[in-house]
């Protein structure tokens, strides 16, 4: 069958594919990436995407798993204002977030409009200390269930 009539929408194998201006772009941009994860780079205590919106948060804790939570989920985000040391994260499906550290009030804006990908605590043995005055998490407590209510909104109350 030398002539396939479907061949010019076939997809290419990846070894066929020819670089491109497109397929270029793809490989800069996944470099960019890589240069820019917490590992190579250092401590952050939250991404921010510069474009467009995140579907899911990912909460890296020191120990056990990392956990997403979908945003469309968030129902409430409490926070200390200009303190920037405590937020609460509320989701309508049950988990309260309870975040603590020092220099936070990036990361409420980041969540605000969905723009933060992860938020991750602060581990030393993985990573320098963080220079002064930069957003450090140092501690992440994830409650799955309020025994009642009225705890979530008290520690709430506390916050504001």
């Amino acid at each position: 069958m030398a002539d396939d009539p479907l061949a010019k929408w076939r997809k290419t194998g990846a070894k066929e594919r020819k670089a491109g201006p497109r397929h270029e772009a793809e490989v800069e941009q996944a470099r960019a990436h890589e240069a820019t994860t917490p590992e190579e780079s250092g401590y952050r205590a939250f991404s921010v995407l510069e474009k467009g919106i995140s579907d899911f948060l990912s909460i890296v804790r020191v120990e056990g798993l990392v956990r997403r939570f979908s945003y469309n989920g968030l129902v409430e985000i409490a926070d200390d204002g200009d303190l920037g040391t405590q937020i609460v994260l509320v989701f309508n499906f049950g988990p309260v977030v309870f975040i603590y550290g020092k220099s936070l009030s990036k990361a409420v804006l980041s969540l605000c409009f969905r723009r933060a990908e992860y938020l991750q605590e602060f581990n030393p043995e993985r990573w320098g200390e963080p220079e002064k005055g930069e957003p450090v998490i140092e501690k992440i407590v994830i409650k799955d269930r309020a025994e009642n209510e009225s705890e979530a909104n008290r520690h709430i109350k506390a916050v504001k």
